[in-house]
């Protein structure tokens, strides 16, 4: 919340700042003159004057105050005195930290020394901001913070702007735009340093980047000096190595540590004996050498510890730990998890690979914040509201593939603002529960906080280390916050250590598998390799209290893996066999084409208790898709939908080209839920701005979910009810051929000289046969009514044989067609590696196509053909026997009329604006406002029905065939006239227009109905504009 005055009232105001300061410049600048005076007198007003709420005035909660504000420090500004200290102002916005603001004496020249610009930018990097701040009053500099800080840096490297106190007045509107809480609020921040010239090297990528190095490096090292470690000895060394290192350094910056603990340790001997220290302080499970038996064993050579500490600490460290949040360092984990360390037996290396989940998986990225507090909030928001302190400590949070933890994080951040509030609320005053800083602001105590994670956050995950990270960074995000002092207060009065272990709470596992995997494998009794690949886990036993009466999860929250069942069966073919046939099993996983998110929310479901929540960001084509028919029954017949965020083309996942949805189910009976889409990717971190309606439960079951306004749902009904059959009843929709070897196959550039022709492949000249080619399409684009040219040649080593088509045997081949033969000869090891199917047996052969269903099905018949991703009614007319290639997802698909109905009527209903918006409506979208015309999406088109007895319902069956074929005949006419004449474009025209009444008439649509669904509004629910 901002201070209320004006944009012209905060000028006022620091023109009056600006008068004082001059008056009495000269004493400001002395040294005498405090940094903490400075804040009061001039900072302080400064920031209000701009909006910023400096004093609370709101009497706002700490986790909602837009500033914090340090305790002032006095730290000597040479180059030898390197101790740091928090940022003096932090400010927030909705309890996001949005800038720093580094305050230093007016007498500093802070346009030239190096220390105080460093600080200002180390801070902003290592929290991931764009930006800070750096002022005495007398200057102000902002900073770029995408740029990784060096101390070599002079002061003006990543300056932004700069602005002197006599420049104040004029260039006030400058200064309000960017950072008053009014533009910080609009985006001015994320608006100014997303435009900046340079390649971002943010604090993630560059941390990442360090700690795969350490791993490599400390992995050929323990190797080296302990050869005989196991791969799983190693990479739980390096892993707990690395988590300790990285906790004890985060620790001196926030204080509970001494300073430079880590910097002074010079051997492996006096960096165990601090891990015992540390085990003794804290008994996290972080430091637990009784668990781990081979820590204290090892050998590590000094020269490497000393080198990856000296990368920790200024001068060669850019980072200010102090300042980095837990949820960034559990997403840098994430990526880092992704691979692994495997031992070179013979050469005694190591080398890193990738972990086969996420090879499986094509890749981590990391779920965006932004999308992790959606989820957060819209899913626990209902369980929170209004609840005491002890009915919020009953609550169970899982993430059952909670990977490194962010999830965790998220809710736990939002449970620790749920306690807080219902503290105030409910006027509790106990010193277990909370405290007061110097700023009379109350906090939750440590003892509160360890609370929050034991009883009321739970994961588990199948990579063990992520279970470690998802510890570690939950341990971190309790210790924030806190110092030496309170720490140790928290130990005397307690009488326990300053941690809490997490291993009743979240662990290594595979949620997917239970115990009857023993009875269904017997191998995982004896072959340890299968046990440790499956890692079976019974949740009833590993958490209690879902084995009691009404037990279960109050909600699961997440971003489950989505891995393809091709991918499934191919790295986890046992899994997948259990999936099917374990008892009770996964109903989706009789599906054919399943992705493994269909599984978890399967599980998801079973494990929340009855009116509990499942938050998931999960791919959105399963609301649509085929595939997604069993599934969408399953939530319907367990749940109701409580919440969706469709994101539509928009792409949330960094380098990912994946169309996502967030998914709230509640395990009730709820009569509407809530839904909105966002199609901008400016809108994606603001999703609130985006328009939400409701719609009724009960009309999304295992049918598609349709998102369309009412309007637009009753111009589908009315074409629904007049009278119609779906398109697969009267005629079929297919795909075309597929050699499953195109580049082989089908040859683009290439002369026919009679009855050879030849091309070049692969650098060398052939010629074959021009009898065993067909004319093909392919990647050629035409449009509506067009008649497409074919532009390829496919070899086509088939004949009729009466009974459809067969492969032309081996030795009539070569007896017909040597040229072609000996091409296919060629290539003859690459077509052997293919998966053939289809064809009768006995003739089946090495170079017949992948894929024998569409051979001969168009042959001597008009075809409409289209391209599968269009933005508009894509279909042409081919009657020349054009072959073209296409499989599941395209390129093409054809159709033939299998009925009375004229190829030409189907293609007049099909480019009818309310029948392409029902297709729309149905089908899988794609980037560039494509979306899928693929059969699926089709088939079930409302086609009128025509009673070809009956006189005038053949005449309009009729007219719609006439138009339509003189608009194709039409169209083809205007590409042949040069220039096109501007009489066959108006008659065109006109012949548009009479189709679109001849079939408005066809199905009782008005002209307003149509003109609804052309204009769009009425159709799909957009998201709001930015701009508006």
């Amino acid at each position: 919340m901002s201070t209320t005055q004006t944009r012209e009232e905060g000028r006022r105001l620091v023109l009056e700042l600006v008068q004082a300061f001059e008056s009495g410049r000269a004493a400001f600048t002395k040294n005498d003159y405090k940094e903490a005076q400075l804040r009061s007198d001039f900072l302080n007003p400064f920031l209000k004057a701009l909006g910023w709420d400096v004093e609370n005035e709101a009497h706002a909660s700490q986790f909602f105050r837009t500033v914090l504000q340090e305790e002032s420090i006095d730290v000597e500004e040479g180059a030898g005195d390197t101790r740091k200290k928090n940022p003096d102002y932090t400010l927030r916005v909705n309890g996001k930290r949005e800038l720093f603001l580094e305050a230093k004496k007016a007498r500093i020249d802070i346009l030239t020394a190096k220390s105080p610009a460093f600080q200002t930018r180390r801070y902003g990097w290592s929290a991931g901001l764009r930006a800070s701040v750096l002022t005495n009053f007398d200057q102000l500099v902002i900073y770029d913070c995408n740029y990784r800080p060096d101390a070599a840096d002079g002061a003006q490297v990543a300056r932004y702007q700069t602005f002197s106190y006599t420049e104040y007045g004029d260039r006030f509107d400058e200064i309000y735009d960017i950072l008053s809480y009014e533009a910080v609020t609009a985006g001015s921040i994320t608006k100014v340093f997303e435009a900046t010239d340079h390649e971002r090297i943010g604090f993630d990528e560059f941390f990442l980047r360090q700690i795969q190095g350490w791993r490599h490096q400390l992995a050929q090292n323990i190797l080296s000096n302990n050869p005989g470690l196991s791969t799983l000895q190693l990479n739980f060394l390096v892993q707990s190595l690395i988590n300790r290192i990285v906790f004890l350094r985060i620790c001196e910056d926030r204080e509970i540590e001494e300073r430079d603990v880590l910097k002074n340790i010079t051997s492996y001997e006096e960096l165990k004996a601090l891990f015992v220290q540390s085990d003794k302080r804290y008994n996290s499970g972080l430091f637990d050498f009784v668990e781990d038996k081979i820590s204290l064993g090892i050998t590590i050579s000094p020269e490497t510890l000393i080198d990856i500490f000296s990368q920790l600490y200024f001068p060669n460290s850019p980072y200010d730990f102090a300042v980095v949040d837990s949820s960034i360092l559990s997403q840098i984990y994430e990526r880092f998890l992704s691979q692994k360390i495997a031992i070179l037996p013979e050469q005694g290396m190591v080398e890193i690979i990738d972990d086969e989940q996420v090879v499986a998986s094509n890749g981590v990225v990391p779920t965006p914040s932004f999308i992790v507090d959606e989820i957060v909030k819209t899913t626990l928001t209902p369980l929170v509201e209004g609840k005491s302190l002890e009915e919020l400590r009953s609550l169970k949070i899982a993430d059952i593939c909670c990977g490194s933890g962010t999830f965790l994080i998220g809710a736990y951040n939002f449970l620790l603002r749920a306690y807080a509030h219902a503290a105030d609320e409910g006027g509790i005053n106990d010193p277990a529960v909370v405290r007061e800083d110097q700023f009379g602001t109350r906090h939750l105590t440590l003892n509160a906080k360890r609370e929050i994670v034991l009883r009321n956050l739970w994961g588990v995950d199948f990579n063990r280390y992520a279970v470690e990270v998802a510890r570690f960074s939950l341990l971190l995000k309790i210790l924030e916050d806190e110092e030496a002092a309170s720490v140790d207060h928290f130990i005397a009065t307690s009488k326990n250590k300053a941690l809490p272990s997490l291993s009743d709470n979240i662990k290594s596992g595979n949620s997917l598998v239970g115990s009857d995997y023993y009875a269904f494998d017997e191998r995982v009794l004896t072959d340890e390799a299968l046990l440790f690949k499956i890692n079976p886990l019974e949740w009833a036993d590993e958490f209690e209290f879902l084995a009691s009466e009404g037990g279960g999860f109050d909600a699961i929250i997440g971003n489950p893996p989505y891995v393809r069942i091709q991918n499934l069966q191919q790295f986890f073919g046992e899994e997948v066999r259990y999936y099917r046939k374990s008892k009770p099993g996964f109903i989706t996983a009789s599906e054919n084409n399943i992705d493994k998110y269909y599984l978890f929310i399967e599980k998801a479901l079973q494990l929340i208790k009855a009116g509990g929540l499942l938050g998931y960001i999960v791919p959105n084509k399963f609301f649509v898709l085929t595939a997604g028919k069993k599934l969408r029954k399953y939530i319907r017949d367990n749940s109701s939908i409580a919440d969706i965020t469709h994101f539509g083309v928009t792409q949330v996942f960094a380098g990912k080209s994946t169309y996502t949805a967030i998914l709230v189910l509640q395990k009730s009976d709820r009569e509407r839920f809530r839904f909105r889409r966002v199609n901008q990717e400016k809108a994606l971190s603001s999703i609130l701005a985006s328009p939400a309606i409701e719609y009724d439960n009960a009309g999304f079951g295992a049918d598609p979910w349709v998102f369309i306004s009412e309007e637009a749902k009753a111009v589908f009904e009315t074409v629904q009810n007049a009278g119609t059959a779906p398109l697969k009843e009267v005629a079929e929709v297919s795909v075309g051929v597929q050699t499953s070897a195109d580049s082989i196959y089908i040859l683009t550039n290439f002369t026919v000289e009679g009855e050879l022709t030849s091309f070049t492949q692969s650098g060398k000249d052939w010629q074959i046969e021009t009898a065993i080619l067909r004319d093909c399409f392919y990647d050629v684009s035409f449009g509506l009514f067009d008649k497409p040219v074919a532009n390829a040649k496919m070899i086509y080593p088939y004949e009729e044989d009466g009974g459809g088509m067969s492969v032309i045997q081996e030795d009539d081949l070569e007896a017909r067609f040597p040229r072609c033969r000996a091409y296919l000869l060629s290539h003859k090891e690459t077509l052997e590696k293919r998966s053939i199917s289809g064809g009768k047996k006995d003739l089946q052969t090495w170079y017949q196509y992948g894929r024998s269903q569409s051979l001969g099905k168009f042959d001597d018949a008009e075809k409409l053909i289209w391209s599968v991703l269009a933005q508009e009614p894509p279909y042409g007319y081919d009657s020349h026997n054009v072959l073209f290639t296409g499989g599941g997802n395209g390129p093409y698909y054809a159709l033939i009329s299998t009925s009375e109905y004229s190829i030409f009527y189907l293609l007049g209903i099909l480019a009818h604006p309310v029948i392409e918006a029902i297709v729309k409506a149905g089908a899988s979208e794609f980037r560039g406002a494509y979306y899928s015309h693929g059969k699926q999406f089709l088939k079930e088109l409302p086609i009128k029905t025509i009673n070809f007895d009956d006189p005038d319902e053949k005449a309009k069956h009729d007219a719609i065939r006439d138009v339509t074929q003189q608009l194709v005949e039409g169209k083809q006419r205007i590409k042949e006239t040069h220039p096109a004449n501007a009489a066959l474009m108006r008659r065109q025209t006109h012949l548009h227009k009479r189709l679109l009444s001849l079939v408005n008439q066809l199905y009782g649509l008005s002209d307003q109905q149509t003109q609804s669904i052309v204009d769009g509004g009425a159709f799909m629910v957009e998201s709001a504009d930015d701009d508006e």
